[in-house]
């Protein structure tokens, strides 16, 4: 069966929430997968625009409210999970 449109929007938009929260994790100056940060404000730019870009997404399938509220609950997860597994990755969270 070929991929509808409802199914290819939802993972466009996860992978967009993903990255918009990857982006703006990694313009943070304690991130820990980069020696050097990305620069605060094309960062910034890359993670909101990301972000506004999952949004319209998941407005195709979403009320925009659900859709809101969909980005907040991806983008929570990415930014628990990013710091533990960039502990993990660096040594940090060994003792």
């Amino acid at each position: 069966m070929p991929p509808t449109l409802d199914s290819m929007s939802v993972t466009s938009a996860v992978i967009a929430t993903a990255a918009g929260s990857a982006s703006l994790y990694l313009g943070l100056p304690r991130q820990q997968f980069l020696r050097q940060p990305f620069a605060g404000r094309r960062s910034l730019a890359y993670g909101l625009g990301l972000l506004a870009l999952a949004w319209a997404l998941w407005s195709l399938t979403l009320r925009p409210t659900t859709a809101f509220f969909a980005i907040l609950t991806i983008g929570m997860a990415c930014l628990i999970l990013l710091p533990v597994l960039g502990a993990f990755t660096t040594g940090h969270g060994r003792r």
